[in-house]
């Protein structure tokens, strides 16, 4: 079917339900990477295309089959993006080439009090698009006029209290060089970002190398800004995009500088991206 056709027989009966449904159910809107909020008075945008989501229900829960909790594969969706008879539709608000941008969003988990989806890939730049829930039944609810841009890179985090402080954590590996004769050989996994302790600064007295964990990254090999300690120290590639709403990258120092003992910033992003979201290692003294 035509997308455009999609869209028109969506929204018909979006406007049939929008009366008796969009004033009182809703959802709230969070990456489920950086777990930064959508809030659009703050101008809090965190959401792009292949950026990895999650909704809360606002006035009733959702309608999933039975009221069960159901775990899907984003990277092989039902049809629809189905899951737990869950579908999320994003519809833009604005033509694109002359058309409507309208696409099913593959559901990974949902539940009657979360939902987890991989936003789509986006036109070409920001605007306000709807996103529709619905099921078999019809549609459930539905938000309007929500910013989503069409490249937002959020770091995968997690909260951790280190020396009484609650920061969010990068997630990911760390690496360090092999070394034979003076000369790098390759590289060798040491330990995850985020095992409770100090990330080592050196191995064979290299800076050793972070591998982490983004969401909303567009092409391999595309390039995004790299900072430390809010200062620009690189621009690097996206070395791996495979599982939708997750991208690799290596964030390597080596050559620039070192890393420095305790708790530092990293920060990645698109030279348009609006909403920029720092995270944080922890270093060895």
């Amino acid at each position: 079917m035509n997308i455009r056709n999609i869209f028109f027989s969506f929204i018909f009966l979006a406007l049939i339900a929008v009366a008796a449904v969009a004033q009182t159910k809703s959802f709230a809107i969070q990456s489920a990477a950086s777990y930064v909020t959508y809030d659009e008075p703050a101008g809090t945008f965190p959401l792009g295309g292949n950026a990895v989501a999650s909704l809360y229900p606002i006035n009733g829960n959702f309608d999933t089959i039975n009221g069960q909790a159901y775990n899907c594969d984003a990277a092989a969706p039902a049809f629809q993006g189905r899951c737990g008879g869950v579908r999320v539709f994003v519809v833009s608000e604005f033509q694109f080439e002359g058309n409507f941008f309208a696409v099913y969003a593959p559901v990974s988990y949902a539940s009657p009090t979360q939902i987890n989806f991989v936003m789509p890939y986006l036109p070409i730049f920001t605007g306000q698009y709807q996103i529709q829930i619905g099921n078999d039944a019809g549609l459930e609810r539905i938000r309007t006029g929500i910013w989503l841009e069409d490249r937002s890179l959020q770091p995968f985090v997690e909260y951790q209290n280190i020396n009484g402080v609650i920061r969010p954590m990068l997630r990911g590996s760390l690496y360090g060089y092999t070394v034979s004769g003076g000369t790098i050989t390759g590289a060798v996994f040491l330990k995850s970002l985020t095992d409770g302790v100090p990330n080592p600064r050196t191995y064979n007295g290299l800076p050793t190398i972070i591998q982490a964990y983004y969401s909303g990254g567009q092409s391999v090999g595309g390039s995004v800004y790299t900072f430390y300690n809010g200062s620009l120290f690189g621009v690097l590639p996206i070395v791996d995009n495979s599982y939708p709403g997750v991208s690799l990258v290596n964030i390597e120092i080596n050559g620039i500088g070192t890393w420095d003992a305790g708790v530092q910033s990293l920060r990645l992003n698109y030279i348009s991206q609006w909403v920029k979201t720092e995270a944080f290692v922890h270093f060895a003294n």
